[in-house]
C-alpha cells in the first residue's frame, strides 16, 4: 500500500443535533455514516469550485427551472 492510498483516522466532535441529523441522513440514503461524510465533502468541493469560477450553484426541476439556490459556500 503506497502513502496515497493509506486511510487516515480521524476523531470528529460534533453537537447532538448534528450527530442525529447525519444518523437520519445515513438511514435515508442506506449508506454509512463516513460514506454520507465523504460524499458531502465531494459535494462541497464540487460547490466550492463553481464558486470560485463565478458560477453559482443551484437545485433545478425537470424542466431545467430553479428551484432553489444554494448560498453559503
Amino acid at each position: 500500500m503506497t502513502a496515497d492510498t493509506k486511510n487516515v483516522q480521524m476523531t470528529l466532535t460534533m453537537s447532538p443535533a448534528l450527530e442525529a441529523k447525519l444518523a437520519r441522513l445515513a438511514v435515508a440514503s442506506g449508506s454509512p455514516e463516513a460514506d454520507v461524510l465523504l460524499k458531502a465533502i465531494a459535494l462541497y468541493e464540487v460547490a466550492l469550485r463553481a464558486k470560485l469560477q463565478g458560477h453559482d450553484v443551484a437545485i433545478l426541476d425537470e424542466e431545467k427551472r430553479l428551484v432553489r439556490e444554494i448560498d453559503g459556500i
